[in-house]
């Protein structure tokens, strides 16, 4: 609910954060509910698989984000990029780590709330937060 009605997305481009992070916070509370399932192994089995369509030509595979073609949207959703998707928006908390990670989201929620944005605002705001540590640190 925070990636599209707290801060929505400035056009299509960007819907695949609002998917990406859905994903990961879907996995995230299986995991803090119930540790056992050990859902991040499922999750990771998925993941890849949704990476081994990247192998496939381009035409085949999609890109991560959606366009518009012939002034139409396309089907902005496909099954196989889900994983994908979400294995992108975990990956940076993996790099940084979770408490920096998660700074960087509030920070870009706080500063653009009730606002669009494009993909590189939630990047720019991860990245000031992971400066600002390092800096101080």
């Amino acid at each position: 609910m925070w990636f599209g009605d707290l801060v929505t997305m400035e056009w299509w481009e960007g819907i695949w954060l609002n998917e990406a992070f859905a994903t990961f916070m879907e996995v995230m509370c299986q995991n803090a509910f119930r540790p056992q399932w050990q859902v991040w192994v499922t999750f990771g089995s998925e993941r890849d698989l949704a990476l081994e369509i990247d192998g496939l030509p381009r035409d085949a595979s999609g890109g991560i984000r959606s366009h518009l073609t012939g002034g139409h949207a396309r089907d902005v959703r496909p099954p196989h990029l889900r994983k994908r998707r979400g294995g992108t928006a975990h990956a940076p908390s993996r790099y940084l780590g979770a408490e920096t990670y998660r700074d960087g989201i509030r920070h870009y929620l706080r500063k653009h709330s009730y606002a669009n944005t494009r993909t590189t605002d939630l990047w720019d705001a991860i990245e000031e937060v992971s400066v600002r540590r390092f800096v101080t640190s």
